[in-house]
């Protein structure tokens, strides 16, 4: 008898276990929760830029836009008009898991700015000022990105240059959105430090940082995910998108990037169908290869913008 109680005992374990997966994972968190500022792996030499570069974000005057999701969200971005009477174009910033494009930006808002663009920073669904609930990881994301380029050239036109910039999970959706019809006026994606899918991003989480086995872990957590929250973890991955797009693509990672191996980004390159670039960044972290080689990596993001875009 013992044994069944221990039995179930292991089963009720595992299964308070996945719903704190879920949790963590996949529902909004109350923004108090929210990581804002320099994120705690942060080399102290980097948090003051950081802070500094957030703070001149949150002080520009920018207009507030709203748009409708395909099932119904309101989602909400912060446009930030260029200062030369014809801008070059428009940059659609898409900030990672659990973040803002305040702190994942906060040093290339004002770089993109500087360069003459048009700055639109979302909020990704179920993060900041936009509805939902869940975070899907770019499954349903993409879909949400593919509103925003729809929105951004109803309103400058097919001849203005769209480009959009992601980071970590920003960086997956805006991949796997490259599938997607999107309008002819996005002209390049650069796309840092993003993961392959859901599955691989959790599979690595639970045996790097946790020392858990993925399965039967991943399974079953990805059975109560398509119960709660409507997607699986495998129901979309960036290589798969990418062998079918046709945009430019400017890969970004740092080669010691624990939470996202820079190892992801290569399967992309290595997967898309399109013009593209890797820059891999010795000794940055997650997201921190613009500062680590802020002189190199500026100069790939101008390259590509300049080559890629109609306007100079």
């Amino acid at each position: 008898m013992w044994i069944l109680w221990l039995v179930l005992a292991l089963l009720l374990l595992l299964l308070l276990f996945l719903f704190a997966l879920l949790y963590i994972g996949i529902f909004r968190w109350p923004r108090r929760f929210l990581r804002e500022g320099a994120p705690s792996w942060a080399e102290e030499k980097w948090v003051q830029r950081i802070r500094e570069g957030s703070a001149w974000m949150r002080q520009q005057q920018t207009e507030r836009i709203c748009i409708k999701s395909y099932d119904g969200l309101r989602l909400v971005g912060l446009f930030l008009p260029a200062e030369l009477p014809e801008p070059k174009g428009s940059i659609i910033l898409v900030h990672g898991w659990h973040s803002n494009g305040y702190d994942d930006f906060s040093c290339a808002y004002r770089f993109y700015h500087e360069l003459g663009y048009n700055i639109l920073n979302i909020f990704q669904r179920a993060h900041g000022e936009s509805q939902g609930c869940f975070t899907c990881f770019g499954v349903k994301e993409r879909y949400d990105c593919q509103g925003w380029a729809r929105y951004m050239a109803e309103r400058f036109g097919e001849e203005h240059d769209l480009f959009f910039s992601g980071i970590s999970m920003g960086a997956s959706s805006v991949m796997m959105a490259s599938s997607l019809e999107l309008p002819g006026s996005v002209r390049g994606l650069v796309a840092d430090c993003g993961f392959t899918s859901a599955w691989e991003q959790f599979s690595h989480v639970l045996t790097r940082h946790f020392h858990l086995p993925a399965h039967p872990i991943l399974e079953l957590a990805d059975l109560l995910c398509r119960c709660i929250a409507g997607f699986g973890f495998r129901d979309c991955s960036c290589p798969e998108a990418l062998s079918q797009n046709q945009i430019p693509v400017l890969f970004v990672h740092g080669l010691a990037d624990h939470f996202v191996p820079a190892h992801m980004s290569q399967s992309c390159y290595d997967a898309c169908a399109a013009p593209k670039e890797l820059v891999l960044v010795e000794g940055a972290g997650h997201g921190f290869s613009f500062l680590v080689e802020e002189e190199r990596v500026s100069a790939k993001i101008k390259d590509f913008l300049k080559k890629w875009g109609t306007k100079e």
